[in-house]
């Protein structure tokens, strides 16, 4: 029998530890100047941890020979013996080489005791433990395993939850870096009575800017891109590195052409003069200047700027070709992996005098868990029942649809270049021949269209216009290039004209209609049949699900939140920074068919000058709930006021549990009063998220592999009575990342295992393929939605700037909800995401 084993160690403790707050400062004539400020990089917590290296010594380990720490880098340090307080002075000659490069003054240490949880009782139960102090405990156990491979060298902390190699990068070029570490969490475990500790531990690669010159790097980026991709990057002078500054783009002068006036010696000069004659640097004069912040701080010659080292790129600045490669090189095959979590393993050394010191134990091995027998659900087609095989994949090619749809007065629009007739109106009547075949009524098209493909809105947008005061409900769009730039602007038409459209690559039309392709035409009409209100297939809810079933009226909403990628600084309106609102994408299945999930999303206020993850707006919430149950019981008149209602939520921490449980869900709950205040409908609210380090592994002797899909885990290593992890879908590539799904209200009678079978089946309702998703179809749609949101919004900016509402150099929501939501459209009540 194969074993499945999860890449988390039990750790143990006991004891005590004791935390302080941690001051480093430079006190200077002119000002207090503090190093470990709230947010700090990485190469500052190396700093800060090698100032506090320097005092543990010089003062023997802070007057206690028994005494070691854990330090967090910035403001938080843990001691397995108490101490009064540190106050010591680090003078400037006892700095190493590298500190006394960025620092040019003594600098002050001060280390007090926490006015809060200054004691960590670490034999206390878990279960008494109240939030603040669970939280205190699990940093505590984060940094302390890791303080001893911190101290050696051989990796340095990012933030609470990355751990990052100071060794060669794996791979260096184009102005960026590719460094090996790992993601590390801590988790509580529960199989009986007894709340255990679980350390994860993942390997991961990510991006770092190259430390050199802005000027090389921009040269290897590409000068043209280079200041979207370092703007902000801190940056010293050459010729001063204690200096701080952060790179803001170039200015489009030269050191020779670039003059101002010397104050000093009151004359007019330039910045090629000024560095030769005043500050004795030879630079090149013909070299671009570079743009800082502070502003005051003027302009550098980017030869001399120097990017400071450990800095981490932004995912959204990565283009498709650095995402994907970042992809490559975290998609990890399961052997491969699972070795590399060893060899992490074996450098934390989990034996250190540090761990011993505080009382922590973590054995090296993982986490077995026994395997279930795996109950994939069954699938209803149009007259037939299908059974997912061990792959999930569950393809019937002569099944009918379990709702065709009706597909009439639609038009197809065709490029003018490169693309034959012939082949398009071959399509159309494959796709009538076949789509009768599936139960669908598919009539020719009222318009088949060549178009402008290169001037796509201009020369298309009227058309649409007279295709929507038409009747006209489906648009079939064939482009030249497959990804191409018309994307947007077609799915714009979606919000502007209320038209459903579907857009395929001439090449893949191609293919399909010389070299009978059946898969891709199927393919293509399972997305039309959906498009057009139809439903492809059904999961049936069994093992413990069936009162949960959707066709017994199981109401399901999945919803979570997602900020813009676009940095504020970016998006201006008359030189004022305006910041990109946040989108809130819902599914429900609120349509004609119960098994069908259809959504919206709306836009908000970006929450993150409040908060700093996903926050779904609260009045947003409370609107959206009550008018989806509206249309549930417009279109699904025996449904409406259901019984039960699921809520999936995605995109939010473990810390912020307690914001849903006093926050969203009390929103939830009032926009159902406003349908009826004497309805009391039955609750289930879970928490999914891939967004977690946990792995699990199938190891057959020396064989390691991925689990098959519909794999649970519900023991040893997750919180048996209100938790569990499963793989519902087949890895394409690389080794599964589980689902975590935590329960954290459930008011009807149905069990833990019925509601893990409910939820494992909704990965089975994705309709495009014949195969489950890797997240529950309410929470994979509801996140295409909200990308879709942002999409379109940066297609109306492009295209139509002046159309896109604003109030005082803000957005106005409520208008661009208006405009480019679908709240009130026909489109709804299908999916148009498809």
């Amino acid at each position: 029998m194969n074993e499945l084993q999860v890449n988390a160690l039990i750790v143990k403790t006991r004891g005590k530890a004791y935390m302080y707050d941690v001051l480093l400062e430079i006190p200077t004539d002119k000002k207090i100047y503090t190093i470990n400020k709230d947010k700090i990089d990485l190469h500052e917590k190396i700093s800060c941890r090698a100032l506090v290296a320097l005092a543990y010594e010089a003062t023997q380990h802070f007057g206690n020979p028994k005494l070691v720490y854990a330090y967090d880098g910035s403001a938080i340090l843990y001691t397995n013996v108490p101490i009064l307080g540190i106050e010591y002075v680090i003078e400037h000659q006892r700095l190493t080489h590298e500190l006394a490069k960025s620092y040019r003054h003594d600098i002050s240490l001060k280390i007090t005791p926490t006015t809060n949880h200054h004691v960590l009782d670490l034999d206390k139960k878990i279960e008494s433990m109240n939030v603040d102090e669970l939280s205190e405990y699990k940093r505590f156990i984060s940094i302390g395993i890791c303080q001893d491979a911190i101290n050696r060298g051989v990796y340095s902390v990012l933030d609470q939850s990355s751990i990052f190699s100071l060794e060669k990068p794996k791979i260096t070029r184009n102005g960026i870096e590719f460094r090996a570490g790992f993601s590390k969490g801590v988790n509580l475990v529960k199989n009986d009575a007894e709340i255990k500790t679980a350390f994860i531990i993942d390997a991961r690669t990510c991006i770092f800017y190259k430390s050199q010159d802005i000027l090389s790097a921009a040269n290897e980026i590409g000068i043209k891109n280079a200041d979207d991709f370092m703007k902000g990057v801190t940056v010293f002078p050459s010729y001063n590195p204690h200096r701080r500054l952060h790179f803001n783009g170039f200015t489009g002068t030269t050191p020779a052409t670039e003059k101002f006036n010397n104050e000093k010696t009151g004359k007019e000069m330039s910045i090629f003069e000024y560095f030769k004659e005043i500050k004795k640097v030879s630079i090149n004069p013909n070299v671009p200047l570079a743009a800082v912040r502070p502003r005051q701080a003027g302009t550098f010659p980017s030869e001399q700027l120097i990017i400071l080292p450990y800095q981490r790129v932004a995912l959204e600045r990565l283009d498709s070709r650095l995402v994907d490669e970042l992809h490559e090189a975290n998609a990890v095959v399961p052997n491969m992996r699972y070795r590399a979590i060893w060899e992490i393993i074996r450098e934390l050394r989990l034996d250190n005098l540090i761990m011993k010191a505080f009382g922590l134990e973590a054995r090296p091995e993982f986490i077995h868990t026994p395997s279930h027998p795996i109950l994939r659900p069954k699938i209803q087609f149009g007259g037939s029942l299908a059974q997912p095989r061990d792959d999930g994949i569950f393809r019937d090619p002569r099944a009918r649809y379990v709702a065709p749809a009706t597909v009439n007065k639609w038009v197809v629009l065709y490029s003018n270049y490169r693309v034959d007739k012939n082949i398009v109106n071959r399509l159309v009547q494959n796709l009538m021949e076949k789509g009768k075949h599936k139960g669908m009524t598919v009539t020719p098209p009222v318009d088949i269209v060549q178009v402008d493909m290169r001037n796509f809105v201009e020369k298309t947008y009227p058309k649409c216009a007279e295709y929507m005061r038409n009747g006209v409900r489906f648009i079939l769009v064939i482009d030249p290039k497959e990804g191409s730039e018309t994307h947007k602007a077609v799915k714009l038409i979606e919000c502007r004209y209320h038209i459903v459209t579907q857009q395929l690559s001439y090449q893949l039309v191609f293919d399909c209609v010389t070299k009978n392709q059946n898969v891709t035409l199927e393919n293509i009409l399972n997305k039309m049949n959906l498009k057009n209100g139809g439903c492809n297939y059904a999961p049936k809810f069994e093992h413990g699900a069936e009162s949960l079933a959707l066709d017994k009226g199981t109401f399901v909403v999945g919803y979570q939140a997602r900020h813009s990628k676009i940095v504020p600084q970016r998006v201006s309106t008359d030189n004022v920074a305006v910041r990109e609102p946040s989108a809130i994408g819902f599914s429900g299945n609120y349509a004609r068919n119960p098994n069908l999930f259809v959504g919206n999303f709306l836009y908000q206020v970006d929450p993150r000058s409040d908060v700093d993850f996903e926050l779904a707006d609260l009045v947003t919430l409370e609107e959206q709930m009550t008018h989806m149950l509206r249309l549930l019981a417009s279109n699904r008149k025996n449904d409406a006021k259901p019984h039960t209602i699921v809520i999936l939520r995605d995109g939010v921490s473990e810390y912020q549990y307690d914001i849903l449980k006093n926050q969203e869900i009390p929103a939830l709950r009032r926009g159902c009063h406003k349908i009826d205040p004497n309805w009391k409908p039955k609750f289930i609210y879970a928490v999914t998220t891939k967004e977690h380090n946990t792995r699990l592994f199938e190891k057959s002797g020396n064989r390691i592999s991925n689990p098959l899909p519909g794999t649970f885990v519900t023991e040893a290593a997750v919180h048996k009575d209100k938790e569990f992890i499963m793989t519902p879908h087949k890895a394409l590539k690389g080794t599964a990342r589980p689902v975590k799904v935590t329960i954290l209200l459930n008011e009807t009678g149905v069990g833990l295992g019925g509601i893990r079978n409910f939820i494992h089946a909704l990965s089975y309702s994705h309709q495009l393929t014949c195969a489950p998703t890797a997240l529950p179809e309410p929470i994979y749609q509801s996140g295409i939605l909200s990308q879709r949101a942002h999409a379109v919004l940066s297609a109306m900016k492009e295209y139509f700037p002046n159309a896109v509402p604003r109030q005082q150099h803000q957005y106005d929501i409520p208008m661009l909800n208006t405009r480019l939501s679908f709240r009130g459209s026909p489109l709804e009540n299908v999916r148009f995401s498809a």
